[in-house]
C-alpha cells in the first residue's frame, strides 16, 4: 500500500507491481500507512489529523473506512499489535492512543499528551508494552493492559525521535533520532554498550529510514540517504552489507513484510522498489569486540554465553541467542584466563596478579582467592564442576573446591618454564599439564600423584587437550606442529603440518569428528579426525594471534578470539558445504554466496 499527498491510497501486487485499487477517503496528504499482521485491516493517518481504518477483503473491493480520529494534528505514528487486536497511534497533539480493531473504539484515555508531539509508536513482540517517542527526544513505555507508564528517559534526552522499533526478542529498541540511530534496552531505556550507528561514506544518518530487526535478531536493516539498503550488526554497530544498487536519491520510507522476506522502499525519486531478503549461509559473524587486547574466552556448555577478558581487567559476557552484552569490571589487573563451570551459571577468572575470582553470570561475585604468587596462566574445571585447577607462571598448579574456594592438598609441580594449559580427561580421573619447556605432565586427580611425563616438543607447548573418549591427546606447539598422541603408549600417532606460525590451540569437537586448531598469525584450520586431512582452506579472518577457540555442543559451530579484541562465531556447515562445491566448479559468485564477500578460498582436499 502507498499513500500520496493528494490523500489517495493505492494497493499494489508485490510480485507483478500491478495496481490493484485506489482508496479515497482522506482529504489531506497521507503521512503513515500500515497493514495489520494478517492483512485484513489497513490503517492510515494524514496531515490533517485523521486516522482511518479500512477492512481489506479482496484488494479490488475494499469496504469504506471507519474514522477513528479527526483533527488531532498530523498522525505521525501507527502500529498494530502482533495479534492484530489493537491499533496504536501517535500524533502532533502529543497523544498516544489505543484502539480496538474490531470495534474501532478508543481504549481508555490517551496514554499521555506530550509537548512537541509524538512521532512514532510501536508494540513489543509479546504485545505487553507500547513505546512512543517524539520531538522532545523523550521515549516512554507503558503497560498495554493497565496504561501504566513503565519508564521514560527524561534524564537522558535524545534529539527529536523519529522512529522506534522493537527487536524480535523484545529486549532492544531501535531509536532513530535527528542525531543518530542507536539501540536501547527495552527494560529501562539504557543505551546499549555500542556506539551509535556510524556514518558510511559520509551518509547523513538523519536521512536513514527504518531500523527493523531481521528474523535472526542480530541484523538491523535501514534505507539510507544514498538510496541504498544497509544491513548492520546490532552488537557492534558496524554495517555488514549494502545493496550496491538502489534509488537515484535518498530513501523516504521503508517497510518490511511480516515474515521478513520482502521489503518495499520509496525514494525521493518517487519510485517504489521491491527487495527480497535472503540471509546468506554465513561462514562467520562478529559477535563481540573488546578494546585494549583480548587474552581469554570461553563458551558455556549450554552455548548461551561467551565470556571474554583482556588487558583492561574487564570481563564481557556476550549472549549467543540475542539480548545485550554485559561488562563486568573487577579491577585493573590483566585477565589471563577464563573458564565456565559445567552448569553454565558461573565462571572463574584468573588474573596477572595471581588472584582468582569466581563469579556468577548474574554478575554476583562469589569468591576471590589469592591463588598464586605469580600470574595465573590457565585454569580449568573438573567435568563434575566440584573442583577446578589453576596453573601459574612459576610452574605450580593447585586444585580448589568450587563451593568455598578452599585448596585441595599441596601445590603440584613444578612444571618447567611455567604452566601454559590444563586439561582434565573426559572422566575426570586425570589431568594433563602443558608447559613452556615442551613437556606434558599427567597427574591423577584424586591422589594428585604424577602418572607420567613425556616430551611433546622441544619448543613451547601452548595447548593440550583430550579427545572425547580420552584415549588420545592433542598438543599445539610454538614450532607450528599439531601432534596427536596415544594416551596409553604416548606414541605419536599423527603430526599435522600446515600452520606457518606457532600453533596456539587445538580442540576436538564434542562429537569427536573434527579437530580445530589456531595459530599466532590468526589462521584457523579444521581437520577430519578420522583421516587427519584438512577440511577446506585456512580461515584467515583474524589479523592477529588467536590464542583460544571453543566448540559449541552441536559440533557445528565454534567461537574464536584474537588479541585484536574481535570475537567471531563460525558455522562449520558452511565451510564443509563450500568445500564440497569447490571440488567441482567454485567460482567467485559461489564463494560470495557461501562464504561472504571478503572470503578467500584455497584448494579443498
Amino acid at each position: 500500500a502507498t499513500g500520496d499527498r493528494s490523500g489517495e491510497i493505492r494497493l499494489w501486487d508485490f510480485a507483478s507491481g500491478a495496481l490493484l485499487s485506489r482508496l479515497n477517503g482522506h482529504q489531506s496528504g497521507i503521512e503513515k500507512i500500515m497493514f495489520s499482521p494478517d492483512g485484513t485491516f489497513l490503517a492510515s493517518g494524514d496531515l490533517g489529523g485523521n486516522l482511518l481504518l479500512w477492512k481489506v477483503g479482496k484488494p479490488e473491493h475494499v469496504s469504506p473506512p471507519e474514522q477513528l480520529l479527526s483533527q488531532v494534528g498530523v498522525v505521525w505514528g501507527i502500529s498494530f499489535s502482533h495479534d492484530g487486536k489493537l491499533l496504536a497511534s501517535s500524533s502532533e497533539d502529543g497523544a498516544a492512543r489505543l484502539f480496538d480493531v474490531n470495534t474501532g473504539a478508543q481504549r481508555g484515555q490517551a496514554l499521555i499528551k506530550q509537548l512537541g508531539g509524538l512521532n512514532s509508536i510501536a508494540f513489543s513482540p509479546d504485545d505487553k508494552i507500547v513505546v512512543a517517542g517524539g520531538g522532545q527526544g523523550i521515549i516512554r513505555t507503558w503497560e498495554v493492559s493497565t496504561g501504566k507508564q513503565i519508564w521514560a528517559n527524561t534524564e537522558q534526552k535524545l534529539s527529536a525521535v523519529r522512529e522506534l522499533y522493537f527487536s524480535h526478542d523484545g529486549s532492544l529498541i531501535t531509536v532513530r533520532s535527528d542525531a543518530d540511530t542507536r539501540l536501547v534496552k527495552s527494560s529501562d531505556g539504557t543505551p546499549l554498550d555500542v556506539q551509535p550507528f556510524a556514518n558510511i561514506s559520509g551518509l547523513s544518518l538523519q536521512s536513514e529510514r527504518g531500523g527493523f530487526f531481521m528474523s535472526d535478531n542480530e541484523t538491523m536493516i535501514n534505507g539510507a540517504g544514498d538510496g541504498k539498503i544497509y544491513l548492520w550488526n546490532m552488537r557492534t554497530a558496524e554495517h555488514t552489507f549494502n545493496s550496491r544498487l538502489g534509488h537515484a536519491s535518498g530513501i523516504e520510507f521503508i517497510a518490511i513484510s511480516t515474515d521478513g522476506a520482502k521489503l518495499i522502499s520509496l525514494g525521493q525519486d518517487q519510485q517504489l522498489r521491491r527487495w527480497h531478503y535472503k540471509p546468506k549461509l554465513a561462514l562467520t559473524q562478529l559477535i563481540g569486540k573488546q578494546s585494549n587486547g583480548l587474552n581469554a574466552i570461553d563458551l558455556d556448555p549450554q552455548a548461551n554465553h561467551v565470556i571474554a577478558g583482556g588487558n583492561n581487567g574487564a570481563i564481557t559476557l556476550l549472549p549467543i541467542k540475542g539480548g545485550t552484552s554485559k561488562t563486568l569490571v573487577r579491577d585493573t589487573s590483566k585477565i589471563q584466563t577464563l573458564a565456565f563451570h559445567p552448569n553454565g551459571t558461573q565462571f572463574v577468572a584468573g588474573y596477572e596478579d595471581g588472584s582468582v575470582q569466581l563469579r556468577g553470570v548474574d554478575n554476583a561475585s562469589l569468591t576471590t582467592i589469592q591463588a598464586h604468587q605469580s600470574a595465573i596462566t590457565h585454569l580449568a574445571y573438573h567435568p563434575d564442576g566440584k573442583i577446578f585447577a589453576t596453573g601459574a607462571a612459576d610452574g605450580l598448579l593447585q586444585l580448589w573446591n568450587t563451593s568455598d574456594g578452599s585448596p585441595i592438598g599441596e601445590s603440584i609441580g613444578p612444571h618447567s618454564g611455567g604452566v601454559t594449559r590444563i586439561a582434565f580427561s573426559p572422566d575426570g580421573s586425570e589431568f594433563a599439564v602443558a608447559s613452556l619447556s615442551g613437556t606434558v605432565r599427567i597427574w591423577q586427580t584424586q591422589s594428585q600423584k604424577n602418572l607420567v611425563d613425556f616430551n611433546a616438543d622441544d619448543n613451547t607447548i601452548w595447548s593440550v587437550a583430550y579427545n572425547t573418549t580420552g584415549d588420545a591427546l592433542v598438543t599445539a606447539s610454538d614450532d607450528e606442529v599439531v601432534a596427536i598422541w596415544d594416551r596409553k603408549s604416548l606414541k605419536q600417532l599423527h603430526s599435522l603440518s600446515g600452520h606457518d606460525t606457532g600453533a596456539t590451540d587445538a580442540q576436538f569437537s564434542p562429537d569427536g569428528r573434527t579437530l580445530l586448531t589456531s595459530a599466532r598469525n590468526g589462521a584457523i584450520r579444521l581437520w577430519d579426525s578420522a583421516t587427519m586431512a584438512q577440511i577446506g582452506s585456512p580461515l584467515r579472518l583474524h589479523k592477529k594471534s588467536v590464542w583460544q577457540v571453543a566448540w559449541f555442543p552441536d559440533s557445528q559451530h565454534f567461537v574464536s578470539a584474537s588479541v585484536s579484541g574481535n570475537i567471531h562465531l563460525w558455522n562449520i556447515l558452511s565451510i564443509k558445504r563450500a568445500c564440497e562445491l569447490g571440488k567441482t566448479a567454485f567460482d567467485q559468485n559461489m564463494i560470495t554466496r557461501y562464504l561472504g564477500e571478503d572470503a578467500k578460498l584455497e584448494a579443498c582436499p
